[in-house]
């Protein structure tokens, strides 16, 4: 998670993909130091950040919008806050994950709603 940009990205890895507890309470942790700047403020840092994401590895979706979430929760800053999720496939890694299971995929599918 980049959050402004000003400062290094939060990297959950692990078992903490599958736990929503742990995604949420990191990813709140981290928001001060996170999100320190206003969007404006920020614009050509996170324009600069976006041009050199490289594809990799698995697809985080899930934990990556429950940790935009916990970021968000105690930013001073949330009011009128929008997430915006980039992905590069489909969610294959922690929680909301698809898998080739009809009922897992079922319960992922109601993750998400």
């Amino acid at each position: 998670m980049y959050g402004d940009g000003s400062a290094e990205p939060l990297k959950i890895v692990g078992e903490a993909l599958s736990n929503c507890d742990v995604l949420f309470a990191c990813a709140a942790a981290s928001s001060e130091n996170l999100l320190k700047n206003k969007v404006l403020a920020a614009k050509e840092k996170l324009y600069s950040i976006l041009e050199g994401i490289k594809e990799d590895g698995q697809t985080a979706l899930g934990p990556a919008i429950i940790a935009a979430l916990g970021l968000l929760s105690q930013s001073s800053q949330r009011k009128g806050a929008s997430i915006i999720l980039c992905t590069d496939g489909m969610a294959n890694i922690g929680v909301g994950a698809f898998s080739d299971s009809i009922e897992q995929s079922e319960s992922t599918a109601s993750f998400y709603e």
